[in-house]
C-alpha cells in the first residue's frame, strides 16, 4: 500500500494545530469566582463556542484526510470492478449479437437464415484496426450502428 505523504503531513500538522489551540484555550481560560446561575454568557460562552468550532473543523479535516488515505485503494477496486463488468457485458453482447453470424472466434461465417446466402466477414481484419483517430472514429461508428441496427 502506498502512503500518501502530503496527506500524512497535513494530518499531523492539523493535529498539532488542534492540540495547540486546545492547550492555549485551557491556559487562557480563567474560571469565574462564582458561576452565574443561568447558562454561561460573555467570554466564557464565546470561549466554549470557539473550542467547539475548532474541534468540529479538526474532526472534519481528519475525516477528509482519512477518506483521502482510502481513495487510491478505492479507485483501484472500482477500476477492477468496472473492468470485470465491462468484460461480462462484452461477452454477453458478442454472444447475442456477433456470434450467430461471425462465429465463435469472430473468424467469419455464413449468415444463417438469409436468402440469398451471405458471408459475414471476419472481425479481426486489419481495416477494422486503423491507427488514424478520424478513421478509428468512423469505424467505431460503423460497427456501433451495425450492432445497434442488426
Amino acid at each position: 500500500m502506498d502512503i500518501n505523504l502530503p496527506a500524512l503531513f497535513a494530518a499531523v500538522f492539523l493535529l498539532i494545530v488542534l492540540g495547540a489551540v486546545l492547550w492555549y484555550a485551557a491556559r487562557v481560560a480563567v474560571p469565574l469566582p462564582e458561576a452565574p446561575p443561568g447558562p454561561p454568557t460573555g467570554a466564557l460562552a464565546m470561549e466554549r463556542k470557539i473550542i467547539a468550532i475548532v474541534a468540529m473543523i479538526a474532526a472534519m479535516a481528519l475525516l477528509f484526510l482519512g477518506y483521502g488515505f482510502r481513495e487510491p485503494a478505492r479507485q483501484v477496486s472500482a477500476q477492477e470492478q468496472q473492468l470485470d463488468t465491462s468484460i461480462g457485458r462484452g461477452i454477453s453482447n458478442f454472444t447475442t449479437l456477433c456470434f450467430p453470424c461471425h462465429g465463435e472466434k469472430g473468424q467469419g461465417a455464413v449468415v444463417p437464415d438469409v436468402t440469398p446466402e451471405r458471408l459475414a466477414p471476419p472481425l479481426n481484419r486489419s481495416d477494422l484496426r486503423p491507427t488514424d483517430s478520424d478513421t478509428r472514429t468512423k469505424e467505431y461508428d460503423f460497427i456501433f450502428k451495425t450492432i445497434q441496427r442488426g
